[in-house]
């Protein structure tokens, strides 16, 4: 089976229905055979720790209808697994679909919700999973971005920006309409080192993620992007996995079209800078421990 997984934390909810919106217009370029494969894992965050339902505009109830009204988008196209609370992060979402749902046969493509993808997105990653699906047990299947803000992107930049200086302009200013249709043929290259951004539709054997597993005291932390990809640099450097990267096939952060803001001033977060400081810190120690154990296993 394949295994979309995809956090939504309330202020994402609008986001969430426009890519389930999304989903449903372009999985159609898929056959049903392939599409009864695929099987939706979303998650939505109600976490009381970090949410301010008290003082919240709109209740838990209303992201709860809409959540469940945009998995409802779906239902007649691939099978959905809906998940309400019951987790504190992205991380924990993650490390719950891998040691309750995934088994070593399956592949796992991770998706925030406010990504959107060209209209072949679905179709091209399904071929370039039939060419790599028995040359390892081991493999990552990356999209394209756009020029990002240091040289370490640039194994995933697409060649149509390259030559843009760096800044942080590429990722917020993309129009992501320029992609929606892409007017290159896609391919499929290895990368030279191991990188990607989790949740931008990197797609992952089971394997490669029941071997590393999540670290339990590392949950409550973001970055478990960084923990996986050191992992994976580890493996690629024994030969045993191997990144590719969909040349013209990007994916976008779409700011111009998210409403996310305006959703996070009717609920807001207990997270204020002060305390993200704090959770920094103490992530970086859990850090450090959680890669050099997840080096050692591996070696």
């Amino acid at each position: 089976m394949i295994y979309i997984g995809t956090h939504i934390m309330p202020w994402e909810i609008g986001e969430f229905r426009h890519q389930t919106r999304l989903h449903k217009l372009t999985l159609l370029h898929l056959p049903k055979e392939i599409l009864k494969e695929i099987v939706l894992i979303p998650t939505l965050n109600l976490n009381d720790k970090i949410l301010d339902w008290d003082n919240s505009e709109l209740s838990k109830e209303y992201y709860i209808k809409h959540f469940e009204i945009s998995c409802k988008t779906l239902e007649d196209i691939i099978e959905i697994k809906p998940r309400i609370g019951g987790v504190a992060s992205t991380t924990e979402a993650l490390k719950k679909n891998i040691e309750e749902i995934i088994t070593e046969k399956d592949h796992y493509l991770w998706l925030d919700p406010d990504i959107s993808y060209p209209y072949t997105f679905w179709k091209v990653l399904w071929d370039s999973f039939e060419v790599v699906r028995e040359s390892s047990d081991h493999f990552i299947i990356t999209p394209s971005t756009p020029k990002m803000w240091d040289s370490s992107w640039d194994v995933l930049v697409n060649e149509d920006q390259m030559n843009l200086p760096y800044s942080y302009k590429g990722w917020y200013e993309s129009n992501f309409d320029e992609y929606f249709y892409p007017n290159q043929d896609p391919s499929l290259l290895p990368t030279p080192t191991i990188k990607f951004a989790g949740g931008h539709g990197n797609f992952f054997t089971g394997k490669t993620l029941k071997l590393f597993g999540i670290p339990d005291d590392y949950t409550l932390y973001g970055g478990i992007d960084t923990y996986i990809m050191l992992g994976a640099e580890h493996l690629r450097k024994q030969n045993k996995l191997t990144q590719y990267r969909i040349k013209n096939i990007v994916t976008i952060q779409d700011f111009k079209f998210s409403d996310k803001e305006m959703y996070k001033s009717f609920t807001p977060s207990f997270i204020t800078k002060d305390s993200q400081r704090v959770l920094n810190e103490e992530k970086n120690k859990i850090f450090q421990y959680s890669v050099q154990s997840l080096i050692n296993k591996l070696q």
